[in-house]
C-alpha cells in the first residue's frame, strides 16, 4: 500500500479485517492510461480521488467539468472498466468535450457496471452515435441500475432518440430522462411514445424543453402521456408550438389529458410556446373540470386576469390532491390494523 487508507470491507478468512484497495488501484491504472495517451489526470479529479483515499472512503460520485476530451474519457473509462470499479453511484460530464468516441469508452464500463445510478453527459457534442452506445447499456438484458439520464445540450436529433429508445423501450429502471435543447425534431415522437407505453416503465419525469417537436410531435406524445403508467411530470417548454383556436391538435390532447382521471401526470410545462386566447380558455376550463393537475405552466405573457384564474384553479387542485393523499394513507393504515 502507498500510505493511503484502504477501506475496510469485512472479516477475512483468518478473522482479520479485509481491505478493499479498489480505489487506489483505480487511481494507479487511471494514471497509467493517461500516460499512454500523453495526457495527465486533471487536478480536480486527482484531488477528488485522493480525498476519498485520505478519508478511507470509496469514490461514489465523480463530477467532471474539465475539458478532458475523448482521450480523457477513454483513459477514465478504461481504468474504471479494468478495475471493475463498483463503488461509483454518480457520474457527470459537464461540457468536457468527450463526444461520441469518449462516450464509447464510458459505455464499455457502464455495460457491465451495477453501481452507477445517475449519468449526466451535458453539452459534450454527443450525437446519435453516442446514443447508440447508450441504448445498448439501457437494454433490459444489460440490467443497468441507471435511474437518471441527462443528455441536455447535445445535438442528438430524432435519430439519437430512436437509438436511445432501442434500450429504453423495455427499460424498467429509468425514472428521470432529460433531453433538453437536444435539437430533437417531431420525428422523435414515435420512439418516445414507444418508451412511454412500456407497461413496466418507471419513468416519472421527462424533460424535452428547447427542441423542435412542434405541434405534430407534441400532440403525438401527449396521446401516450394519457396512458403512461408512472409519468408524473413532462416539460414541452419552447418547442415551437403554435396553437390557434380551441380545436388545435395540442390543445385537444391537453384537454383530454387533464380531464382523464387515469392519467398520472400532475405537472406540465408548455411555457415559451404560443397559444391564442381560445386555446388558453379551453385549457383553463378543462383544468378546472379535471380537478387533479396541480402544476401547469403556459405562455409567460398571459394577462393578469388569466394568471390569477390559473393560479386559483391550480391552488384548489393542490388542496384536493393533498386531501386525496391523506385519505389514501388513512385507508392503508386502516387495512394494516
Amino acid at each position: 500500500m502507498s500510505g493511503k487508507k484502504a477501506v475496510k470491507k469485512g472479516k477475512g478468512s483468518a478473522g482479520n479485517d479485509a481491505e478493499d484497495d479498489s480505489t487506489e488501484r483505480f487511481l494507479a491504472l487511471y494514471g497509467k492510461k493517461c500516460k499512454e495517451l500523453g495526457i495527465t489526470i486533471p487536478a480536480k479529479i486527482r484531488e477528488k480521488i485522493n480525498d476519498a483515499l485520505d478519508e478511507g472512503e470509496f469514490l461514489t460520485d465523480l463530477n467532471i467539468w474539465d475539458p478532458i476530451g475523448w482521450e480523457g474519457a477513454k483513459a477514465l473509462g478504461e481504468a474504471l472498466f479494468g478495475i471493475k470499479y463498483d463503488k461509483l453511484k454518480t457520474l457527470r460530464f459537464w461540457k468536457c468535450g468527450i463526444e461520441d468516441n469518449g462516450l464509447r469508452y464510458i459505455c464499455n464500463y457502464l455495460g457491465s457496471n451495477k453501481s452507477v445510478e445517475v449519468l449526466e453527459v451535458m453539452d459534450n457534442g454527443v450525437t446519435s452515435l453516442g446514443c447508440e452506445f447508450l441504448g445498448r447499456v439501457l437494454k433490459k438484458e444489460a440490467e443497468s441500475p441507471i435511474t437518471t439520464l441527462k443528455l441536455d445540450h447535445n445535438p442528438i436529433h430524432a435519430a439519437g432518440v430512436a437509438m436511445l429508445a432501442q434500450g429504453l423501450v423495455m427499460n424498467g429502471t429509468i425514472k428521470i430522462l432529460s433531453l433538453n435543447y437536444a435539437e430533437i425534431e417531431k420525428e422523435a415522437a414515435t420512439p418516445l411514445v414507444h418508451v412511454l407505453l412500456y407497461i413496466k416503465s418507471q419513468l416519472k419525469e421527462l424533460y424535452l424543453k428547447g427542441n423542435n417537436l412542434e405541434n405534430e410531435g407534441v400532440a403525438e406524445i401527449m396521446k401516450a402521456v394519457q396512458v403512461a403508467k408512472s409519468l408524473a411530470k413532462i416539460d414541452f417548454a419552447d418547442n415551437k408550438i403554435k396553437e390557434a383556436g380551441a380545436e388545435g391538435m395540442v390543445t385537444k390532447e391537453i384537454a383530454s389529458a387533464v380531464t382523464f382521471e387515469g392519467c398520472s401526470v400532475r405537472s406540465y410545462d408548455f411555457s415559451y410556446n404560443y397559444f391564442d386566447d381560445e386555446a388558453v380558455d379551453k385549457i383553463k376550463n378543462k383544468l378546472e373540470e379535471g380537478g387533479f393537475v396541480s402544476d401547469f405552466k403556459l405562455a409567460l405573457k398571459l394577462d393578469e386576469d388569466y394568471q390569477l384564474a390559473f393560479k386559483k384553479i391550480l391552488d384548489i387542485n393542490k388542496k384536493k390532491a393533498k386531501k386525496a393523499s391523506k385519505a389514501k394513507k388513512a385507508k392503508k393504515t386502516k387495512k394494516k390494523k
